[in-house]
């Protein structure tokens, strides 16, 4: 099973928080999509991604997912 996950990543903890929980997803069986270890569109130096390639790339990935894990605080 794939999940999908959703939710915050926008300060340092909630990165760290994410990769912890995908991380432990994985030991349990689970493939994981976590935008936080998303390449390339998460490298900050470059300068030709665009809010397109990132909506068009995290689509693709949501699509190949059977399960959207959605955080909320």
């Amino acid at each position: 099973m794939r999940i999908y996950m959703a939710g915050a990543m926008f300060t340092r903890a909630d990165a760290d928080y994410n990769l912890r929980l995908a991380a432990k997803l994985r030991a349990a069986g689970f493939e994981v999509y976590c935008p936080n270890e998303s390449e390339p569109i998460n490298d900050k130096t470059r300068t030709d991604v665009t809010g397109r390639m990132i909506y068009d790339f995290d689509i693709g990935e949501l699509r190949a997912s059977n399960v959207v894990l959605l955080q909320v605080s």
